[in-house]
Formats: C-alpha cells, structure tokens, sequence
C-alpha cells in the first residue's frame, strides 16, 4: 500500500508557479486564454513531449562523422 503523498506549502506554491509559467509561455506562442483552458490530456502531453529536454549525442545528430 502507497503511502499517502505529503502536500507542503512549498510544493504547492512550485505547481502553481509552473502553472504560471506553462500559461505564460503559451500565451506568448500565441494562444489565447480560452485555448489555453481548454487543451486536452492528449495536447498537453504532446506539448509536453515537444518541451521536453532531450540528451542527443553527437553521433546521433551527425552520424555520418563517425
């Protein structure tokens, strides 16, 4: 059994800076609040995916010097 996950202030108030920042970010993309309202799990997750940092080695980008 999972033991309950403890919520703190500090933990709290980092979700709703990020949430922030996720609404402002998009809202200099371009997006308007009600698009922004009403994106789905899926398009969260994709925009998610997209924003994600990705380790790629040299080789994997430029295979061809190897």
């Amino acid at each position: 059994m999972k033991s309950p996950v403890k919520i703190t202030e500090q933990s709290m108030r980092k979700a709703l800076n990020q949430i922030d920042e996720f609404y402002k970010a998009r809202m200099q993309e371009g997006y308007k609040l009600q698009e922004v309202n009403s994106f789905t799990l899926d398009e969260l997750e994709q925009l998610a995916s997209i924003y994600e940092e990705k380790e790629q080695y040299i080789d994997e980008v430029f295979p061809w010097l190897f």
